[in-house]
């Protein structure tokens, strides 16, 4: 696409891949019941993705200045 776009001033992308990662990028999955006591903790709920429009439900109003 940006060898065709004529009013692109770079015509090439830099990529930085990193070598290894840490554990904490590893595992990749959630450890659900410590995210739940971090949630409780804090006054909050742990919700799933899918659930996320329950979660609108306990956010606290904006005020505007």
């Amino acid at each position: 696409m940006l060898a065709s776009d004529s009013s692109a001033v770079q015509k090439s992308l830099a990529v930085d891949i990193q070598a290894s990662t840490d554990v904490e990028q590893q595992n990749i999955n959630t450890d659900r019941a410590a995210m739940a006591g971090i949630a409780r903790a804090g006054g909050g709920l742990f919700l799933d993705g899918p659930f996320a429009d329950v979660l609108a439900e306990h956010m606290p109003p904006l005020r505007s200045r």
